[in-house]
């Protein structure tokens, strides 16, 4: 079935707001220092970034799949699988990555034309530290559309994670893989919508 011309200008007009959503990230990354002021800033813009990506949810539990179908979706909250907090966490590990170079080791690596790199000090003498900077809007987006993945729970479920205590973390001893974790965590089963529409 052909998207509808609304649905096309969604997907575009969803496409450029990621894009500039993560330019600005990427700006405040690279052109200031990170301090609780500008970490703000660049929480805020990936925030809203990932409701870029995610205007549809792709998984439901089976519960807010039964409330859907009788249109009572009222009931239910569109949430996101991986907490936001955790996608930002990836962002700033990504954003000041330190490369250790041991002294005749690693030739290969040299700096180029695209990035910033400056010695940091080390306590060893055979080794020489670079940190690569300018993270790049395109670098966000791929972690943004990896980890943003969003879907609908009942009310009583989005109760139970935070009774749990997983409505903005994920379980202990998560395998960084499963983006459903945090419901099996919880005994609620969730299904790719796409699977429970037919």
């Amino acid at each position: 079935m052909e998207p509808t011309k609304k649905e096309t200008d969604d997907i575009v007009d969803n496409s450029i707001a990621l894009h500039w959503h993560c330019e600005i990230a990427a700006m405040v990354l690279n052109q200031f220092p990170i301090n609780p002021f500008t970490k703000q800033h660049v929480r805020e813009a990936i925030r809203y970034a990932t409701n870029s990506v995610n205007v549809k949810p792709r998984y439901a539990s089976q519960e807010a799949i039964e409330l859907i179908k009788t249109n009572c979706k009222k009931d239910c909250i569109k949430e996101h699988a991986i907490p936001v907090s955790l996608v930002i966490g990836k962002v700033m590990d990504r954003a000041r990555p330190i490369l250790l170079i041991k002294e005749g080791k690693h030739d290969f690596l040299r700096p180029d034309q695209s990035s910033q790199w400056r010695f940091a000090k080390t306590t060893s003498e055979s080794e020489r530290a670079f940190a690569m900077g300018n993270i790049r809007a395109w670098e966000i987006a791929d972690l943004i559309k990896e980890w943003s993945v969003t879907a609908w729970v009942t009310k009583s479920e989005d109760e139970r994670l935070r009774k749990h205590k997983l409505h903005n973390r994920m379980p202990s001893g998560w395998d960084g893989e499963n983006l459903l974790a945090r419901y099996q965590a919880c005994g609620i089963e969730c299904l790719e919508i796409r699977q429970t529409s037919s």
